[in-house]
């Protein structure tokens, strides 16, 4: 390629703003880059092969800002090539950045959601086929191309055809993960029968034989199911009910099952059609996230870019293993023990701003807020895991929790296995993926804080405090994530216990440190000369539970173990498209 190409031009653009701000591309951060942007031109000019090429450029180190390079020197050749480009975004705001960073006027560019005031960001509606970039959501983009190919879609199209190249800006998942609980559908007879009755009764002919289905038997879901009442005139949550279950219609489900005779329906749609590539997706969390390796492995038309990870010698990590789940917050006293280990270490920084991501229903806020200084409350912000992402306003919280992983249960997993092409009855792909996300939200969370940060190459100075479940190997994949950053054991100390409760923690002491899996409760009793009852209700107290948390214990019916790795989900769990329903996203406010 010549040296006079728009990718070599917006290179030199790219590395005369990164030293402006003092850093510079370099190694394999500009080889990354200089790939991103040969990409971007192929796709341009047509030569991009059809497929879906991932860009896995750490956050911070410069993604956004090459795109946005890459548009305004595109349109500083006068639009040369001529082309057109169709940006898929995952937050209605950065288009306003876009169009910012990129200096585009309202002609440049068509802004196709659901909201009038971002519409007006860009040409009127009846010329955005004539302006060669335009803005929409991932959304908007998997609505309106459903059960049709892109060429079709033609509130896409530029001059009459499909626009030449397509960009995915965050996460892609092949395929849409479809659920609907068997229990749910009970529901639907008495919602749908003065509507529908023929519907009603399709629905109704079919409940007995699902509840009967063993985990992981298929089932094909009757096509005359496709048929459904108006949705206008079902309720909010019939109506979401109907149409997963609409989009299932003639099509191999699977059975899983989740706890005490809770069964869920499986399938796979596709919301983006098959002519939708090439496309370029840009995805921070690439090079950790497991669900590309196994689309990749399942035949998925993926192709990769040269990554760029950065070094993360400036970020150490404190962590604490203890039992942290969602079930385990739930435990008595759980929460308020976390709150107080923090509060004792904000207590002692004084200027600090703290970034704290957090389970959404637990009351860690106010506790936290409620436990420190006044004059240290203003320095506190928090964000839940779900909203830990997207977002670049805690960018200098030089200080930065995680409390807890978010885990999706067996459901979530085995749909996510299903969307990626996989088999969702391959325990090896599930473990792959259950990583894999651990890995994805964990660098996600982080980097919501000055570790994002980026110069040359080398991470900003950050210092984080990691609560994580014992036996998910959180040390490992901290080291994984942020290569270079240290790592270092963090463990509050457990309060000094007496009596019975006493003995009963030095007892476990003792098997703890010769790793043994799990204690008998018949032998603790023995040991302890308690009855049945009396040993149970000691279990129960306050302390022992403290301590039974902080260690990570599980109190089974037989025996105190060490629990085998992730916590399942509470309700067995959530699919990855619940997780990204969030109000910054179009998809929310439709």
């Amino acid at each position: 390629m010549s040296s006079s190409s728009l990718a070599a031009i917006s290179l030199s653009q790219v590395t005369d703003q990164l030293h402006q701000y003092g850093s510079s591309l370099q190694g394999e951060h500009r080889l990354a880059v200089h790939a991103l942007l040969e990409a971007l031109e192929d796709g341009l000019r047509g030569t991009l092969s059809p497929h879906y090429h991932l860009s896995a450029i750490d956050p911070g180190v410069g993604k956004s800002l090459t795109v946005a390079t890459f548009l305004k020197v595109w349109k500083e050749l006068g639009f040369n090539p001529s082309s057109s480009i169709l940006i898929g975004l995952s937050r209605l705001e950065e288009i306003r950045t876009y169009l910012q960073a990129a200096g585009l006027d309202r002609q440049d560019v068509a802004v196709l959601t659901s909201k009038p005031e971002f519409n007006e960001l860009g040409a009127p509606e009846d010329q955005y086929g004539s302006a060669p970039i335009m803005f929409t959501t991932q959304q908007m983009i998997e609505r309106r191309t459903r059960d049709r190919l892109f060429a079709e879609a033609d509130e896409f199209h530029y001059k009459g055809r499909p626009r030449a190249l397509r960009v995915w800006d965050e996460s892609l998942v092949p395929a849409e993960q479809l659920t609907v609980s068997v229990d749910e559908l009970g529901t639907l007879p008495i919602a749908t029968r003065r509507q529908s009755p023929a519907y009603a009764a399709a629905v109704q002919s079919m409940l007995p034989g699902l509840w009967e289905l063993k985990d992981g038997e298929k089932f094909t879901i009757p096509a005359n199911l496709a048929d459904a009442p108006a949705r206008s005139r079902s309720s909010i949550g019939s109506a979401a009910l109907i149409e997963d279950l609409t989009r299932m219609a003639g099509q191999e489900v699977t059975a899983v099952h989740i706890a005490l005779g809770d069964v869920h329906l499986l399938g796979v749609g596709q919301p983006l059609p098959n002519d939708f590539t090439p496309v370029v997706i840009l995805d921070a969390s690439g090079r950790v996230r497991s669900t590309y390796d196994v689309w990749e492995a399942a035949g998925g038309p993926l192709r990769r870019l040269p990554s760029a990870t950065k070094d993360y010698s400036n970020l150490r990590v404190h962590l604490w293993e203890r039992a942290v789940g969602r079930v385990a917050m739930r435990t008595p006293g759980a929460v308020e023990d976390v709150v107080d280990a923090l509060a004792e270490i904000i207590a002692e920084d004084g200027k600090s701003e703290w970034l704290v991501v957090h389970y959404n229903d637990q009351p860690f806020q106010p506790l936290l807020r409620d436990s420190v200084r006044p004059e240290q409350r203003d320095r506190l912000h928090f964000l839940t895991w779900g909203m830990h992402h997207g977002t670049n306003a805690f960018a200098d919280c030089k200080k930065v929790v995680l409390i807890g992983q978010l885990t999706y249960g067996a459901l979530g997993y085995r749909a996510l296995a299903a969307a990626c092409g996989a088999s969702v009855d391959d325990e090896d792909v599930q473990d792959e993926l259950r990583v894999g996300e651990y890995r994805h939200h964990l660098l996600q969370a982080l980097t919501r804080a000055s570790a994002r940060h980026s110069r040359n190459g080398l991470a900003g100075t950050c210092t984080a405090y990691v609560v994580a479940s014992p036996n998910i190997g959180a040390r490992g994949l901290l080291r994984e994530v942020f290569p270079g950053c240290m790592v270092e054991r963090w463990s509050p100390d457990v309060p000094e216990v007496g009596g019975r409760a006493g003995q009963l923690l030095e007892l476990l002491e003792q098997a703890r440190a010769q790793r043994v899996p799990e204690v008998a409760k018949s032998e603790l009793r023995t040991a302890l000369g308690l009855t049945t009852s009396n040993f149970s209700r000691l279990l129960k107290q306050r302390d022992v539970l403290r301590y039974l948390n902080s260690r990570g214990l599980r109190v089974d019916r037989y025996a105190i173990a060490v629990p085998p790795g992730f916590e399942t989900y509470l309700g067995g769990g959530f699919t990855v498209n619940e997780l990204d329903d969030e109000p910054q996203i179009d998809a929310a406010v439709d």
